[in-house]
């Protein structure tokens, strides 16, 4: 599992002067001072034998610090004071695929120069050139090639550098791999390189399926992001303002008693909507015309995505409705009897878990268009997620939904860092940090529900995962007006 950081730089010590009136001691703690780039800070440190290799409280060494966001002059003068060139940080990264992250091929160059290993890979198995590949940075991929980097390494997953520049519609990273060697990957038993069939029963569909970013983790420190969303004016309550619209999403997660799946998908669509609008007026402000763009095929990435999605549910709507018109068929041809058991006199199926007309419909999912476009991993995995949840147990739907909503934040976060529209940066890690707390909200009610289910089967001898007073397929045993084993009918008296 590839796993993201994301970091937050906060202010350093306090500041001292030696009589003189000259600075002598660091008013910047190391990691600030490499991050910032503070050529002056980081020669202090230097001078007064600071570690220049010592992690910070989350496990980054200074290198890294200065090789993503301080520049290449930050990070000669470290290397030149004797700083590990290939040091790791908590997540596996070298300085190297921290420069190859953000881009930065002038830190890629003194670090190749200096000796660093572009055959390193993080936890995720990933080298410099997967990380380069994946977020489109050519010029970096040019420099590792020249440097001799392998394009056809993988990582945990097995992907190479390629896939993950095809996955990410990276064009030219994608077009210069396959001119310098990469290999496309290879299909198997009529399935794609991550095993998911692009037709029922394995036949072979449009285009190269790409990998789902469900596989990324974004790790989030919320004190951290406190601190940088203080550092704007007003942005605290704008977040704040977007997050209560979340309302109606939580409520939709918390529900387990019907299946909700087709209006909670839109309620999800809209919230994620809501905070689209939100980055995109600040980028707008910050006049980071690669944020906005990055904002804007975001949504309509993610529109056409929740598109197929609700087919797919409408789908297996119309399944369930023919599996269930078909059983009622089956009922009356048994019985005789029209309007009996499976089915009413008004032509409505009563086992029908959505209570609608029985119109006959299709009992398989549609077939692709043969010259559809490929839909990709991300789509995919979604889908599949989706088409898989239950009503009672949402917890795998939910962290299937937040880490892609994770991951896709945290790639503008990188758009907008890049372009140093510093005000959306912090909004993008707010608003991550509020998804999470809304997460961590829905499964604390789940928990809370389930220990009430709990005490409510002990009292009423219920059997185990199913929901007190209900019966199969949903009914309740007793009901007013059920006739009971004894042929006697039952009524229920109100006092």
């Amino acid at each position: 599992m590839m796993t993201v950081t994301i970091l937050v730089v906060i202010g350093g010590a306090a500041s001292a002067s030696d009589q003189a009136g000259k600075t002598t001691i660091p008013t910047k703690a190391l990691r600030v001072a490499a991050s910032d780039g503070d050529i002056e800070q980081i020669k202090l440190h230097i001078a007064r034998g600071t570690d220049l290799n010592k992690p910070d409280e989350r496990g980054t060494p200074p290198i890294c610090q200065a090789a993503e966001f301080g520049g290449a002059e930050a990070v000669q003068l470290l290397v030149k004071a004797n700083a590990k060139v290939n040091v790791k940080d908590a997540n596996g990264r070298t300085p190297l695929i921290s420069a190859a992250l953000q881009g930065r091929k002038d830190v890629v160059e003194v670090l190749l120069a200096a000796g660093a290993d572009f055959k390193a890979k993080d936890t995720a198995q990933m080298t410099a050139m997967h990380v380069a590949a994946q977020f489109g940075r050519l010029d970096v991929v040019e420099t590792l090639l020249k440097a001799g980097a392998d394009v056809n390494a993988e990582d945990a997953m097995k992907q190479t550098p390629l896939t993950l520049a095809q996955r990410g519609q990276k064009a030219d990273v994608v077009e210069f791999l396959k001119q310098n060697g990469a290999k496309e990957p290879a299909l198997v038993d009529g399935r794609g390189p991550y095993g998911e069939y692009a037709y029922e029963q394995g036949g072979q569909g449009p285009g190269t399926p790409t990998a789902p970013t469900t596989n990324v983790e974004v790790q989030i420190d919320p004190n951290a992001i406190r601190e940088q969303v203080k550092g704007f004016e007003g942005l605290a309550a704008a977040i704040k303002g977007v997050d209560a619209k979340g309302e109606v999403e939580v409520k939709g997660w918390i529900q387990r008693r019907t299946d909700n799946r087709t209006t909670l998908v839109r309620a999800a669509e809209k919230q994620f909507g809501e905070e689209l609008t939100l980055l995109k007026g600040l980028a707008t402000e910050e006049k980071a015309a690669k944020t906005i763009k990055a904002v804007d095929d975001l949504s309509a990435k993610r529109k056409k995505r929740n598109t197929l999605i609700a087919n797919a549910l409408l789908e297996e709507r119309r399944a369930a409705m023919q599996e269930s018109v078909d059983q009622s068929g089956m009922t009356r041809g048994r019985t005789g009897m029209r309007g009996s058991r499976g089915k009413t006199s008004g032509g409505t199926s009563a086992t029908s878990p959505y209570g609608v007309s029985s119109t006959k419909m299709p009992t398989k999912a549609r077939r692709p268009e043969p010259n559809a476009p490929p839909i990709d991993g991300d789509t995919q995995a979604q889908m599949q997620a989706w088409a898989g949840g239950r009503a009672e147990d949402k917890s795998s739907l939910l962290d299937a939904v937040h880490k892609l909503d994770l991951a896709e934040l945290e790639e503008v976060m990188l758009v907008a860092t890049e372009e140093q529209a510093k005000n959306t940066a912090a909004a993008i890690s707010g608003v991550m940090l509020a998804r999470q707390e809304r997460v961590e909200r829905i499964a604390k009610e789940w928990k809370i529900d389930d220990e009430r289910m709990q005490k409510l089967q002990e009292r009423t001898g219920n059997q185990p995962g199913m929901y007190p007073g209900t019966g199969p397929r949903g009914t309740t045993p007793g009901t007013p007006g059920q006739t009971d084993q004894t042929g006697t009918r039952r009524t229920r008296r109100y006092r």
